[in-house]
């Protein structure tokens, strides 16, 4: 009897981290968690979140009244 509620316990806890995990990934919460994390044991891993983030948020310059002429787009041709 002790033994069934120790194993219904062991698997209460697995299927509670199970659905927790999948929760994280779904909102997609996990990375300012591990964040902390990767900039004590990979700093690396660390600066190259942070780099993406900023050119995520990076902007295009706004065109001025002065630019008459439409950006110029390049179109490759296969050969």
């Amino acid at each position: 009897m002790g033994a069934l509620v120790v194993a219904a316990g062991y698997v209460g806890v697995i299927v509670g981290l199970v659905v927790l995990a999948a929760r994280v990934r779904k909102r997609g919460i996990s990375a300012p968690i591990l964040d902390v994390f990767d900039e004590m044991y990979r700093p690396s891993a660390h600066e190259a979140r942070f780099e993406i983030f900023a050119e995520e948020h990076r902007t295009a310059p706004n065109q001025t009244p002065d630019d008459d002429e439409p950006p110029v787009t390049i179109r490759r041709t296969r050969t």
